[in-house]
């Protein structure tokens, strides 16, 4: 069995509603909410594809400015590292349309300017 979800990313905080595909209630119940969450304004994304890229971890030094260094001070090498990834890097597509199929469906509340 497929579970799809619809995750609400809302002034409720972080909500999810999910559905079997081959279900016909199922369906219905989470197209009623998207359509709801449409009507609200709320972006909808359906995430299509997860990057599995590796994740680096520099290397950090620290030394304390009260105290003398251990050792001569040295210049180091310049490094060059890539901007650290946090979690797993995700493509979706905005959409207006459900799509039942879909294994995750991210609905944003719109940014309001002020």
């Amino acid at each position: 069995m497929t579970t799809c979800v619809l995750e609400i990313l809302g002034d409720k905080g972080h909500t999810t509603v999910e559905w079997d595909p081959d279900n016909p209630e199922e369906v219905a119940k989470a197209r009623a909410e998207f359509d709801k969450l449409k009507a609200a304004g709320f972006l909808l994304f359906v995430v299509t594809e997860v990057d599995d890229l590796p994740v680096e971890v520099g290397r950090v030094t620290a030394q304390l400015a009260s105290a003398p260094p251990l050792v001569p001070a040295q210049t180091p090498e310049p490094v060059s590292a890539p901007e650290p990834i946090r979690g797993r890097p995700r493509k979706g597509t905005q959409t207006t349309d459900f799509v039942a199929s879909a294994p995750r469906t991210i609905a944003v509340r719109p940014m309001r300017g002020g």
